[in-house]
């Protein structure tokens, strides 16, 4: 029976959540710093180069992060061979979407100096699939706290190369320069010095039935992941070619502040997975359905406050961490606000899903939400403005509550009690 309350999942998540909790604090000192640093319009193109690098990154990892740690969790005798062919297949299409990142970013007609911090920037869709790779070993092996510690190192590469080196008033470009070869440093010593140490991983030869079965069986996740990094990043590339790229910065200033708050249902889903992936299909229906109500019991007693204080005093917050010139975040960060509340629902609801086989029947739902979520963020883009993406996001994540609260009772046969994880009493269970 899968306990929430086991030692080894205990310990995981909360090596995942204080891994997580330092970089987010660290992104929300660090992001308003390079804000106020560059100015609406600068950070506005600096989010946009980092929206193209995440979302070409999603695409190159085609699912295989999910599956591999699943496929691994589950049989741990071939994780060599396994992680060593999924590293080579990640690597040829990062380099394959690096490719097309540059031909998009020409489509789209952007400025030259935006096209050049863009390319420049885009070398770490490379450097990002090797680390994820690694990250998807120790998921697999349920070592949390070292790929915690790992995530963590990489998150600060970025503030203290940027930030100083704009105060020694060096340009961006340079600066993205010296992010790109600081990454690839950590990404060698890492696989070098710390990786294989830890995991006693040893490559293995090529092995085209692993290949065929990683891509024959990596399909679903595919999908799901690369909607969900169009579906969060698709704000900065819909906003930089329907308004000004000073509204692209003033979207993400408050974008990047709930964002910071994902990582709470995505530590504990995360710590559950590899143990849901080796079990759901062997706990009855009642015990799942206890585990799932208990589960956003706990994150609706976390996010409902917290919510409630940003949508509050969001004028303040704006003004605090980014000053005068970006005002208008606070309206974005209302909305989103709304929205964190229904991310916290979906996202167990999303981990209980990708546990079974049942993804491949749901995976096309994940695609119906991108699309409505893309139509409606360019409708309400041209006509409301930059609060346009926050709008579609929140409406999405509605339709994305109540698909995901349907596909349950019907395919993995039971149903989430809305009005037991509204009890918000004091949990007397132990799972």
């Amino acid at each position: 029976m899968l306990n929430i309350y086991s030692s080894k999942i205990l310990k995981n998540f909360l090596s995942l959540s204080a891994g997580q909790a330092l970089t987010k604090i660290i992104s929300l000192i660090s992001v308003p710093i390079i804000a106020r640093q560059l100015g609406a319009t600068n950070f506005g193109t600096y989010t946009l180069a980092f929206s193209f690098v995440l979302i070409f990154s999603g695409f190159s990892d085609l699912g295989i992060h999910q599956l591999t740690i699943r496929e691994g969790s589950k049989n741990k005798e071939e994780n060599n061979s396994l992680f060593s062919n999924a590293l080579v297949i990640r690597l040829i299409l990062a380099i394959f979407f690096f490719v097309i990142a540059i031909g998009t970013v020409y489509w789209l007609d952007y400025p030259n100096a935006t096209k050049q911090l863009i390319l420049i920037l885009s070398i770490l869709i490379v450097t990002n699939a090797l680390v994820n790779t690694i990250v998807s070993v120790l998921h697999a092996q349920e070592k949390m706290s070292y790929s915690a510690s790992l995530l963590f190192i990489q998150s600060i590469l970025t503030p203290l190369t940027i930030i100083p080196l704009l105060y020694l008033d060096i340009s961006l470009k340079n600066a993205f320069a010296a992010l790109i070869i600081v990454n690839l440093v950590f990404t060698i010593v890492i696989e070098r010095y710390f990786f294989r140490k830890i995991t006693n991983f040893s490559y293995q030869l090529i092995n085209l039935r692993i290949w065929h079965q990683i891509l024959k069986d990596s399909w679903p996740y595919a999908l799901m992941a690369a909607s969900w990094v169009i579906y969060i990043n698709n704000g900065s590339i819909v906003l930089s070619k329907i308004t000004d790229i000073s509204n692209v910065g003033i979207y993400n200033a408050g974008q990047v502040l709930i964002v910071s708050l994902f990582f709470i249902p995505g530590s504990l889903m995360m710590a559950l997975y590899p143990a849901f992936s080796r079990s759901v299909v062997k706990s009855g229906k009642k015990e799942l359905k206890k585990i799932a109500e208990m589960i956003l019991k706990i994150l609706l007693m976390v996010i409902l406050p917290a919510a409630i204080l940003i949508f509050l005093f969001s004028n303040s917050v704006v003004h605090v961490l980014y000053g005068s010139n970006f005002t208008d975040t606070a309206i974005v960060l209302r909305w989103l606000s709304l929205a964190l509340v229904m991310h916290f629902i979906n996202s167990p609801l999303g981990y209980i899903i990708l546990s079974t086989e049942k993804i491949k029947k749901y995976v096309l739902f994940d695609i119906l939400i991108l699309v409505v979520n893309l139509s409606l963020g360019i409708y309400m883009s041209i006509n409301y403005g930059l609060i346009g993406p926050a709008i579609a996001i929140f409406c999405s994540e509605c339709l994305t509550f109540i698909i995901r609260l349907l596909f349950i009772k019907k395919n993995l046969h039971f149903g989430i009690s809305i009005k037991s994880i509204l009890n918000l009493r004091l949990l007397n269970q132990n799972g």
